[in-house]
């Protein structure tokens, strides 16, 4: 297959997508549909490469992100979305550790609370209880729920999690079930806000 004939093909299929992806999402996207259409774009892009000559070894990045929004969505983030990009600094230990910790209340709701089984509605319960100015600290002022969803996915299945943060999680996971007494929004509300002290005392 030539160039022309490869770039073609790839702009009939993205077109395809694009239409499929508007009818269905008519009255609103839904994240599955989101990651669904990213997933197929990637999908065609690498098909692309791999047909022209000389490039089909460039795939090799694409396919890392096709395999990892397939990982997202089974509920789970590849720890090296989550690292700093290449260029920026890395978080601080503080700020790793805090993260961390935020992820294990979130699990801890999805274990035990009936209203937080969800994924979605434990990470919303947990960032809507994280005080703002400790929300930018940790996330960025483009943080959101789904913040707190990376930082619990990166410990769940995963094996080259940092141990120290690994300690941490599960310490917190300990406290919240083991020592700590209350319903479990009280236990998790009361542990958001003794975190949030460790970033912004105030």
């Amino acid at each position: 297959m030539t160039l022309i004939e490869a770039t073609a093909t790839l702009g009939a299929r993205l077109e395809l997508l694009k239409r499929d992806y508007d009818i269905a999402t008519t009255d609103g996207a839904e994240d599955w549909q989101i990651r669904m259409a990213a997933f197929q774009s990637v999908s065609a892009v690498v098909d692309f490469m791999s047909a022209v000559p000389g490039m089909a070894h460039l795939d090799f990045g694409l396919i890392r992100i096709m395999e990892a929004i397939s990982s997202v969505e089974k509920g789970t983030t590849p720890s090296w979305l989550l690292n700093g990009s290449a260029g920026r600094p890395g978080v601080s230990d503080r700020v790793a550790v805090v993260r961390a910790r935020y992820g294990a209340v979130m699990a801890y709701l999805m274990q035990v609370a009936d209203d937080y089984r969800d994924r979605k509605k434990a990470a919303q319960y947990v960032w809507r209880k994280i005080p703002s100015r400790v929300q930018i600290e940790l996330a960025g002022a483009r943080g959101t729920w789904r913040s707190v969803a990376g930082w619990r996915d990166e410990f769940i299945g995963a094996t080259d999690a940092a141990t120290e943060l690994k300690a941490g999680y599960l310490a917190t996971l300990d406290i919240l079930s083991e020592k700590m007494a209350g319903l479990p929004e009280d236990r998790a509300s009361k542990m958001i806000g003794m975190l949030a002290k460790q970033i912004s005392p105030t």
